[in-house]
């Protein structure tokens, strides 16, 4: 019992995920999610298309907010 409790605890995701795309603007597409899996968060990304210029500055803003 203690071996399947134990196995079950570390396949648990404790990371957290933030995604920031910028371009002209920036936009904060998933903040701080614990949930989600990898497909959810790669599906959040590919709503977006390239385009634009890029801004580190207002990226890096954004992300100390």
């Amino acid at each position: 019992m203690a071996t399947a409790q134990q196995a079950t605890s570390e396949s648990v995701r404790r990371d957290g995920y933030s995604i920031i795309l910028f371009n002209h603007s920036t936009s904060n597409v998933v903040t701080n999610d614990f949930t989600s899996s990898p497909d959810q968060l790669l599906d959040a990304v590919l709503d977006y298309g390239p385009g634009g210029s890029t801004n580190f500055t207002d990226a890096l803003t954004l992300l100390r907010r």
